[in-house]
């Protein structure tokens, strides 16, 4: 089939999680025969790369605001292709809202929720609201709706009555590496607690600093992430972390760097309060980190898989509260073997689970079944 992927950023360029599965998805569909496209924001494929394995790229511009980004480069992804593609696969809520384009102009159509994107702290009244519509589009405009967790899938059944395809993010097997580049900022194998994310409130970043600033000791905390629209609030984590040098700000780290920062943790910290599926979390996991998570119902469904309360693939604290993280830390810290042996469980579960092979089956397998109704 001809593909069309758009929504996103640019792929290639290690950026967040919605960029990761586009990325591992397109690069497989196309080794498959598939002749896939994805339009990057011109921005983000600052190299004017026209090919990534397989994948042809095409840049189109945007207007480049918190508010705008992301719908006027949809737009203009949009009217590409309207004409050349068998199927049109928009990711995430805000870009669905075009999903009627291709759609009117014949083209089967695919939406991906990879979250609910108007529950995000960093956006005001006016933005919350176009893109609770977005929720809705993603449900309504596309022949399909897939979306990456059962509480998604839930929420969508539950408020708007209709039926999503679950199909997760999965992770790229990582690699264990030594400790050697990130000696820059001054941390030592098991001496660090890591957090690794996009600074933004829903991620909990404050909660983490509040609740570390009360562990005594030398053990350190690396803040690993850039903001995204967001420089009020890492001007606010850097106010709270003041005073306490234990606390160091990384910025974004990528590909072998990020394996670094995972392999040598002493623990992953996920504070966040609102998530999709957490790719973080996964990318912890399968590289053997230990980590202490909030209770959130998308991290309880990748930690918890079968539900059962004893099961837990990780150390878990509720969500929202900076005291329950404080009280959570000292005895999560005081049983390391435990934490390992979780740690070496969770690896495990992931390799088996959240393989981007069948991912990438079970979203083939959507386009098929819609390629079949022509």
């Amino acid at each position: 089939m001809r593909i069309a992927m758009m929504g996103l950023r640019a792929i290639g360029q290690g950026s967040g999680g919605v960029e990761k599965a586009v990325e591992e998805i397109a690069r497989r569909l196309a080794a498959r025969g598939h002749a896939v496209t994805v339009f990057c924001r011109a921005r983000y494929n600052s190299a004017c790369a026209k090919e990534f394995e397989g994948v042809r790229l095409v840049n189109l511009p945007a207007v480049y605001t918190k508010h705008l980004e992301a719908i006027t480069h949809t737009f203009l992804a949009a009217c590409r292709a309207l004409a050349g593609y068998d199927l049109v696969h928009i990711h995430a809520t805000g870009p669905s809202m075009l999903a009627f384009l291709p759609r009117l102009a014949g083209r089967r159509t695919v939406v991906t929720v990879h979250g609910l994107d108007w529950k995000r702290e960093k956006w005001g009244a006016g933005a919350r609201l176009f893109l609770r519509l977005g929720a809705w589009t993603a449900g309504a405009f596309p022949h399909r709706t897939i979306v990456v967790s059962r509480e998604l899938q839930r929420f969508y059944r539950e408020r708007y009555g209709r039926e999503t395809v679950p199909i997760p993010n999965g992770v790229t097997p990582g690699v264990r590496r030594p400790l050697d580049r990130l000696r820059r900022f001054g941390v030592r194998p098991d001496e660090y607690l890591l957090y690794l994310g996009r600074l933004v409130p829903e991620k909990g970043g404050h909660l983490l600093i509040e609740a570390f600033r009360a562990v005594p000791g030398d053990l350190k905390l690396l803040i690993v992430g850039g903001a995204s629209h967001s420089e009020d609030y890492l001007a606010r984590l850097r106010a709270l972390a003041e005073g306490d040098p234990r606390i160091v700000f990384a910025g974004p780290l990528y590909g072998e760097e990020k394996e670094e920062a995972y392999s040598n943790a002493r623990a992953l910290v996920f504070p966040s309060t609102l998530e999709g599926m957490p790719l973080v979390l996964l990318e912890a996991m399968a590289l053997g980190c230990p980590v202490l998570c909030s209770d959130i119902p998308e991290n309880l469904e990748v930690v918890r898989p079968d539900g059962a309360p004893g099961s837990a693939l990780a150390a878990l604290f509720p969500a929202g509260s900076a005291d329950a993280l404080r009280a959570a830390l000292p005895p999560f810290l005081s049983a390391p073997e435990a934490a390992r042996a979780r740690a070496a469980q969770a690896a495990a579960y992931v390799a088996r689970t959240y393989d981007w092979d069948r991912i990438t089956d079970a979203t083939e397998e959507v386009y098929r079944s819609l390629a079949a109704r022509v």
